[in-house]
């Protein structure tokens, strides 16, 4: 995109800033790059929109823009949402060279309206510190874990803590690598009352306290045996009254240890599905 210094001047005097932002909002990010540099109102008006979404996927952008934001808090209060998906064959380098650097430009963004990070990319340590964090304005957050973490009661508790100060969230996803969670409950209560959408592994289901809930997916494990006690806290966040359980494909196999109240519900590829849908009265 090239903008001539008289045509910046007539679209600064003659446009609004707001029908401007609209403009700069369709053009690809590069261009919004590029215009960034023509004046300092462009700069203004551009650099909120380059940094309020920020998707991570290649090691040296995660070392660049940490290495930015913690320079210069006024970035770093920016970012609405904060997602870091690097690929799988990187993780190992990853978590040698990036680990710190992640977390800590982490703590630095104020009004982090969502956060995606799988924690394969983080040392035991920096999890421990990142999940010490809180994001006051926090609505989605979607967190890989390790079947190293959390095997032990104090790790659990910690993760419930970080759930606990985090009340706003409408949309949670805690994904074990593989069902690390499975093996002992997290016994302590997280009320999440604005939670909508929940992703996560079987046993943090009784611990979930949320009476708004309008879709659950579990990560399952066949060797879980308090199967009846998962579903009754399952039922009791979705109350038959005003919702009812129904497959999201037609395709589904019924758990064989499930006893007749919860039939509806169904077991797909290891993936217990669930969606409540609104009574008609």
């Amino acid at each position: 995109m090239v903008l001539t210094h008289r045509a910046h001047k007539a679209i600064s005097q003659w446009l609004p800033n707001e029908i401007i932002t609209e403009i700069v909002q369709a053009a690809p990010r590069s261009d919004q790059a590029s215009l960034c540099r023509v004046s300092q109102l462009f700069h203004d008006l551009i650099l909120p929109i380059l940094y309020r979404v920020v998707d991570l996927e290649a090691s040296a952008s995660v070392a660049d823009f940490g290495g930015t934001v913690l320079s210069n808090a006024a970035l770093a209060g920016l970012v609405r949402s904060y997602s870091v998906n690097l690929p799988r064959a990187g993780m190992s380098i990853a978590v040698k060279s990036l680990s710190s650097i992640l977390v800590d430009s982490s703590k630095t963004f104020v009004r982090l309206e969502a956060l995606s990070i799988n924690f394969l990319l983080l040392t035991d340590t920096d999890i421990e510190t990142l999940l010490c964090w809180t994001f006051p304005h926090l609505v989605r957050c979607s967190l890989g874990t390790a079947s190293r973490h959390w095997s032990d009661t104090e790790q659990q508790h910690t993760l419930a803590s970080f759930l606990i100060r985090h009340p706003r969230l409408e949309s949670l996803h805690i994904q074990a690598f593989p069902y690390a969670l499975e093996r002992s409950s997290v016994s302590v209560r997280i009320p999440l009352l604005r939670l909508q959408q929940l992703r996560c592994p079987s046993r943090i289901i009784p611990s979930i306290v949320s009476p708004r809930i309008k879709r659950v997916q579990i990560y399952w494990n066949g060797g879980v045996d308090d199967v009846d006690t998962i579903f009754v806290a399952l039922k009791a966040m979705i109350p038959a009254t005003s919702h009812s359980f129904v497959p999201t494909t037609i395709t589904m196999k019924i758990f064989p240890r499930l006893s007749t109240p919860y039939r509806g519900i169904c077991l797909i590829q290891g993936h217990l599905s669930c969606v409540s849908t609104s009574s008609p009265h």
